[in-house]
């Protein structure tokens, strides 16, 4: 049986009402956007019990439109609704502005796997795919630049499934081979980057449109059509042991589709998720 306790943000007197949550995926850390009464948009940062932490506040003169967290640093890229991307680094306590490229609301920003790239899409379909230090700092101009002329909604990035040599580690470790074993326990080898190796660095991913599209970047840049739904996407999942892309609608049709290395997608499966009634109906 599980357990919840809720816990009062501890947000100081000058912050506005909520706008945008980000969880940080592996530290224990609440990011909260908000909006002043002057429309001034600000980050705040709070522990899991809800104390403010207080040498994580980032401020400007307009609205955040999305957050997004270094999937193991305690870096956090911001989206603003200028088209500004601010990179704050909490280690370093410093900020990093991007090249300013975007002219429009920040709607997309998604980590790589590893955390060496970033993704940044705006209102008016400009993607740009980062390099960034291990500080969090921009290396160079965009890898790549895509106009999709619509407003992106999503993106998510494509794990492919584990290579054989993983495969047969895994196997050795089951069979009782001590030194796989030790491979696996990364706290007493020090070997646990064998467990993300070139999957952690893979740069293929999916981003969707405010048309319902779904699209396809490769490793080396291309974009292709992938997958169309009705309605407006509320999230995408990607499942890399069965190389499958879930598409949720905002009218929660849930599409199921397989996918081939080359971004191609077959439809396996659509269904409605009921919603659930109010008493009295």
């Amino acid at each position: 049986m599980a357990l919840y306790f809720d816990h009062r943000l501890e947000a100081p007197d000058s912050v506005g009402p909520p706008s945008h949550i980000s969880w940080h995926p592996v530290h224990p850390l609440l990011a909260v956007a908000s909006v002043g009464t002057t429309l001034r948009g600000s980050v705040d940062v709070y522990l899991e019990q809800g104390e403010h932490v207080p040498d994580m506040h980032i401020e400007r003169s307009f609205q955040v439109i999305s957050l997004s967290w270094h999937p193991t640093r305690l870096i956090l890229a911001v989206g603003w609704e200028t088209g500004e991307v601010t990179v704050f680094n909490k280690q370093e306590k410093e900020q990093y502005v991007l090249p300013l490229t975007h002219t429009a609301d920040v709607t997309v920003l998604k980590w790589s796997p590893s955390g060496s790239c970033l993704v940044s899409g705006d209102r008016l379909g400009v993607l740009l795919l980062w390099k960034l230090d291990q500080r969090g700092r921009v290396q160079g101009a965009p890898l790549l630049k895509h106009e999709y002329a619509q407003h992106l909604t999503h993106c998510i990035f494509r794990l492919p499934p584990p290579g054989e040599d993983l495969v047969q580690l895994a196997k050795a470790a089951v069979s009782g081979d001590e030194k796989a074993l030790d491979m696996f326990n990364w706290r007493k080898s020090g070997f646990g980057s064998l467990l993300r190796m070139g999957s952690q660095e893979g740069l293929s991913f999916f981003v969707s449109l405010v048309d319902g599209t779904v699209h396809h970047v490769d490793e080396k840049g291309k974009t292709t059509w992938t997958a169309a739904v009705d309605g407006s996407v509320q999230t995408l999942f990607y499942m890399e042991e069965r190389e499958a892309l879930v598409v949720v609608t905002e009218s929660l049709l849930l599409s199921l589709y397989m996918v081939t290395p080359e971004g191609e997608a077959k439809e396996m499966m659509k269904v409605f998720w009921q919603r659930g009634l109010t008493k009295g109906e």
